[in-house]
C-alpha cells in the first residue's frame, strides 16, 4: 500500500509540475537552446556550451579550441574574446541555423558553423556585418558611400560571400546579384531590404 502511494504522489508531481520556461538570454543556464518554428529549425550549436567552454571549435586558423583560448593572431593577442551579445540565424537556407557571437572588445563578430561533427569558427570586422536581417542578408561597408548586400555560404573551404547588391557612389559602380546594374535598380533593392526584419540581438550576462 505504501509502494502504491507513493506512486501515485510521483504521477502526479508529473503531471502538475509546470514547464520549464525557454531562457531569454538574459541569464543563460539551460544546457541547449531550441527555436520555435517549422521543419528542422534547430540550433544545434549551444551558446553555453560554447561560452562556458565545453565544447571545442576550429578557428579560421586551423586551430582547435575552447573560446577561453581564442585569440586573433597578430592582433589583440593578449586579449580574452569577450562575447557580449549572440543571436542564432540560418544564413545559407540549410533550416539549421548558425551561432553568432558579437565581442566589440576585439570588434569582431563570430559565426559559428557546423559541419559534420566539427565546428567552425569565421571572423568578420564590425563592418563586415551590419544591420544583420532574419533571413540571413547583412550589409558590408568599405566605407562612405560603398556598400554591399550580401549573403553567406558555407563550402568545404569555409564560406563564400555572395553580394546580391552593390553599390559605389564614388566610382557610379552598381551591381545586382554580381552583375552590371544601375543607381536605380540598387536603390530599389536598398528599399526593400530595409523592409526586412532585423535579428533580435540578446545580451549575455554573467
Amino acid at each position: 500500500m505504501k509502494k502504491r502511494c507513493l506512486l501515485l504522489v510521483y504521477i502526479f508531481t508529473i503531471i502538475v509540475s509546470p514547464k520549464p520556461v525557454a531562457d531569454e538570454g538574459k541569464n543563460i543556464t539551460n544546457k541547449s537552446i531550441f527555436v520555435e518554428g517549422e521543419g528542422e529549425n534547430l540550433m544545434d550549436i549551444s551558446i553555453t556550451d560554447i561560452i562556458n567552454n565545453k565544447i571545442t571549435f576550429v578557428t579560421e586558423y586551423g586551430k582547435s579550441v575552447y573560446l577561453k583560448d581564442y585569440r586573433l593572431p597578430n592582433l589583440y593577442e593578449d586579449l580574452y574574446l569577450i562575447p557580449e551579445k549572440y543571436v542564432y540565424v540560418d544564413f545559407d537556407g540549410d533550416n539549421v541555423q548558425e551561432l553568432v557571437l558579437h565581442a566589440p572588445n576585439v570588434g569582431r563578430y563570430i559565426v559559428f558553423h557546423r559541419k559534420e561533427k566539427d565546428i567552425y569558427a569565421f571572423e568578420f570586422v564590425e563592418r563586415a556585418l551590419i544591420s544583420l536581417k532574419i533571413d540571413g542578408s547583412f550589409i558590408q561597408s568599405e566605407g562612405a558611400g560603398i556598400n554591399a548586400y550580401a549573403r553567406l555560404t558555407f563550402n568545404k573551404n569555409g564560406y563564400d560571400i555572395f553580394k546580391e547588391a552593390y553599390s559605389n557612389d564614388i566610382d557610379n559602380v552598381y551591381e545586382i546579384n554580381e552583375k552590371e546594374s544601375t543607381s536605380e535598380k540598387v536603390n530599389n533593392y536598398k528599399q526593400k531590404y530595409e523592409k526586412k526584419e532585423s535579428v533580435n540581438w540578446k545580451e549575455i550576462s554573467n
